[in-house]
C-alpha cells in the first residue's frame, strides 16, 4: 500500500472520537487534507490546544460530550453516519489515571463499550480503528521486542484499562450485530508539534525552555518506542482503509513504532530537542527509574500487511517537533505550519 491509499478518504464519512486531543487533532486535520468528511466527539477542547489552533471547530462536526455518556454518544454516531471510526478517546496519561483508577476504567473500557455498542447501532460504519496502546502487554523479565500475540497485562490503571479495552474489542467484533471490520492498533510513544499535555516529555520541554529554564532529566537511559505523530497516524488510516476494503478480517491487531533497532533513550531525545531550540538547557537530575526502562515493538505484522514503515528517524522527529513549537511562539499560522508538514511528510511516502 502506498500514500494513493488516501485518496479512499476523498468524500468518505468519517468519525474521529476524542478530535480534541493530540493525537486526534492531528488526525482531523489530516482527514481533512484528505478530502474527507470529518466528524469529531470529545471533550471541550484546551485554550492552549491544538484543536483550536487549527480552528477545527469551524471546520467539523464536532460534538462535545463524554463517551462514558453511552446515550450521548449513540446520537452523536448516528447522526455523522460515518463509513470508518477512528476511536482515540481515552484517559492517555499515566499519572491522571493513577490518580483517579475509576474514571479512567470507565473511560477507556466503557467508553470503549459505548462506542462499538453504537457503531453495532450504526449500519454505514464499515470500519472501526480502535487505537490502544504498546503498553498493554505483561512485561517479560528480560528485554525483548513485544509481538502482538504476547500475553496482554497490566500493573497500574493506564495499562491494564487498556489492557482490558482490547478484550471489550474482541467481544464486539464478533458480535454478530457488528457489520464493520474491527482492529485495534498499539502505537508506540508519541511526539510532535502541539501536544500541551502535563507531565509528558515533549510538552515539558518546551514549558521550560520559552521560560528560559533548564530541562531536568530523571530517567536518561529509558528506552521507548519514539515516533512522529504522522507516522502512526499514517498506519492508522492505512489500516481504517485496508479495513473497509475488506482486505484485512477483523480482529486484526498491529503494532505501531519504529522498531526494536530504532528504539531511543529519553536522554538521546531531549539533546535532540535541545539541540534545535536555541539557547536551551538539560541538566542531569537525580537518576530514577524501574524494572521496565526498556519498551520496544516488533512492527513486521504492519509492514507485511500495510506496507507501513517509520520515515523520519529521531533527529528529524525532534527537528519537525520543535519547528512547530518555535513557529508557535512567533505567533505563526499553525494552521499553515501543520498543513505543511503533513504535505512534507506526505511526500516521503
Amino acid at each position: 500500500m502506498t500514500s494513493g491509499t488516501l485518496d479512499f478518504y476523498e468524500g468518505r464519512r468519517v468519525l474521529v472520537t476524542g478530535d480534541t486531543g493530540f493525537k486526534g487533532s492531528w488526525l482531523a486535520r489530516w482527514l481533512l487534507e484528505c478530502g474527507a468528511v470529518v466528524a469529531g466527539l470529545g471533550l471541550e477542547p484546551e485554550e492552549s490546544g491544538l484543536f483550536r489552533a487549527l480552528r477545527l471547530g469551524a471546520r467539523i462536526d464536532h460534538h462535545s460530550l463524554d463517551v462514558r455518556d453511552p446515550v450521548a454518544l449513540l446520537g452523536a454516531v448516528r447522526k455523522a453516519s460515518p463509513e470508518i471510526v477512528f476511536h482515540l478517546a481515552a484517559e492517555s496519561l499515566v499519572h491522571r489515571a493513577r490518580g483517579d483508577p475509576q474514571a479512567t476504567f470507565a473511560t477507556n473500557v466503557m467508553g470503549g463499550a459505548n462506542l462499538l455498542e453504537a457503531v453495532a447501532r450504526t449500519p454505514s460504519v464499515q470500519a472501526v480503528v480502535f487505537v490502544t496502546s504498546d503498553k498493554v502487554y505483561r512485561r517479560p523479565p528480560s528485554p525483548v521486542a513485544l509481538r502482538e500475540d504476547d500475553a496482554l497485562g497490566g500493573t497500574e490503571p493506564y495499562s491494564a484499562s487498556k489492557a482490558a479495552a482490547e478484550h471489550v474489542l474482541e467481544a464486539w467484533a464478533a458480535d454478530p450485530r457488528v457489520l464493520a471490520r474491527c482492529a485495534a492498533v498499539r502505537a508506540g510513544n508519541v511526539i510532535g508539534g502541539g501536544d500541551v499535555a502535563e507531565r509528558r516529555l515533549v510538552p515539558d520541554c518546551v514549558r521550560a525552555w520559552r521560560e528560559s529554564k533548564p530541562v531536568v532529566v530523571h530517567s536518561p537511559l529509558a528506552t521507548r518506542p519514539w515516533q512522529h505523530v504522522l507516522e502512526p497516524l499514517l498506519a492508522y488510516l492505512l489500516l481504517g482503509a485496508a479495513l473497509a476494503r475488506r482486505q484485512l478480517p477483523t480482529g486484526t491487531v498491529l503494532n505501531i513504532g519504529p522498531g526494536p533497532s530504532s528504539g531511543h533513550t529519553v536522554g538521546a531525545l531531549v539533546q535532540h530537542l535541545s539541540a534545535a531550540w536555541p539557547g536551551s538547557r538539560v541538566v542531569q537530575g537525580e537518576l530514577s527509574g524501574g524494572r521496565h526502562d526498556w519498551l520496544a515493538l516488533d512492527v513486521s505484522r504492519a509492514k507485511a500487511l500495510l506496507g507501513w514503515e517509520t520515515r523520519l528517524d529521531l533527529e528529524q522527529t525532534a527537528l519537525w517537533t520543535v519547528d512547530w513549537y518555535l513557529e508557535q511562539a512567533r505567533g505563526e499560522d499553525m494552521d499553515a505550519r501543520t498543513e505543511a508538514q503533513i504535505r512534507a511528510y506526505t511526500s516521503l511516502l
